[in-house]
């Protein structure tokens, strides 16, 4: 392999270039970095909420308020900032993950892509919106009622 490698440098010393046919979007370039910070918040979330809401109930305790928990958690600034970071990324990832998982099982005529693209942004817009709204229904202090 690297010997044809050698050989094809010495006859074609220019290089090929290289056209590359669609441009890359920035979460696709970026979907590992963005798969990390949603498995580590995600992580974040369930030992806040799914341990000490579901798992309780499960194993028989009484669990506690989730009204009460969403209030205390998001008054803190961190877990606000936190919180909206996470569901920014999971917008950015799911915007890519949508359409890319129809390409990846054929669906990549010139006709659906764009069709899936379309879909794929304003139904993660709609979803990071309305998490995001939460936190910060909660940290403004409309939750004190």
């Amino acid at each position: 392999s690297s010997l044809l490698t050698i050989q094809n440098r010495k006859s074609r010393p220019v290089g090929y270039e290289v056209k590359s046919r669609t441009s890359v979007s920035w979460a696709s370039q970026n979907m590992l970095a963005l798969g990390l910070i949603v498995l580590g918040l995600l992580v974040i979330h369930l030992s806040h909420f799914w341990a000490k809401m579901q798992l309780q109930h499960f194993l028989g305790n009484e669990g506690e308020n989730s009204y009460d928990l969403v209030k205390t958690l998001f008054s803190n600034g961190f877990y606000v900032a936190m919180y909206v970071i996470w569901i920014i990324a999971l917008c950015f990832h799911i915007t890519h993950g949508f359409w890319s998982m129809f390409q990846s099982i054929g669906v990549t005529n010139n006709k659906w892509i764009p069709r899936l693209k379309t879909i794929a942004v304003i139904y993660s817009h709609l979803i990071m919106v309305g998490y995001i709204l939460i936190p910060v229904y909660f940290f403004l202090g409309f939750g004190d009622v």
